[in-house]
């Protein structure tokens, strides 16, 4: 998992939008697959530039979908290693799965708005002559 950024924004409700940064989108989307596969999410992936995108998950599920990542990584390299192992490689994958979401960065999600000038900044505003007209002259003289 070392060939991905994980960060997010969460909001008021408990949900967290989980942003996936890697070299290359189809990285991206390798590990998006594997987070809908242990049931991360349910939701689209949807892309922020070519080599990030986001999705919508919860802590609960989006911390269990880490470790099990974690486990089937740990397994998939050495099945025998944790054998005998009070709680098996499961207790190794919550470690990392933890590691991982602590070291997550959590992005600014507030809107950031400045002004850009004053409302009355852009002039005067008049049509055809008006301004004659209203000084007292004919607009068409």
């Amino acid at each position: 998992m070392d060939d991905i950024k994980l960060t997010y924004i969460p909001d008021s409700h408990g949900f967290i939008q989980v942003f996936i940064a890697a070299k290359d989108g189809e990285t991206v989307e390798a590990w998006f697959n594997a987070f809908w596969n242990h049931n991360a999410t349910n939701g689209e992936l949807e892309w922020v530039f070519d080599n990030e995108a986001s999705f919508c998950s919860n802590w609960k599920r989006f911390t269990r979908a880490m470790q099990d990542i974690f486990l089937f990584m740990i397994l998939n390299e050495n099945e025998d290693a944790y054998k005998g192992e009070k709680g098996g490689a499961m207790t190794r994958a919550k470690e990392l799965a933890k590691a991982k979401i602590d070291g997550m960065e959590k992005k600014d999600g507030s809107m950031r708005y400045g002004r850009v000038g004053h409302v009355y900044s852009m002039g005067e505003v008049y049509t055809n002559d008006e301004k004659a007209f209203t000084s007292g002259r004919n607009a068409g003289e």
